[in-house]
């Protein structure tokens, strides 16, 4: 039985073209990397603020 034609779409692309499209992939990753970044940073530090929060407040008496 002859194989169908599954040629991946790359295969069509120049070399430029294939370059083009990674430097467009990696720039959106690096772009979703630093979202991702800030909003991890962001949710650490509130857990530290409120892990500090919670210390402080052990030692107050309740009034």
């Amino acid at each position: 039985m002859p194989r169908a034609k599954t040629a991946a779409p790359w295969t069509e692309l120049t070399l430029e073209e294939r370059r083009e499209r990674r430097r467009l992939r990696r720039e959106k990753q690096r772009e979703d990397n630093i979202k991702r970044a800030a909003k991890l940073h962001t949710y650490a530090s509130g857990q530290k603020l409120k892990a500090r929060r919670t210390r402080l407040n052990r030692n107050r008496p309740f009034l």
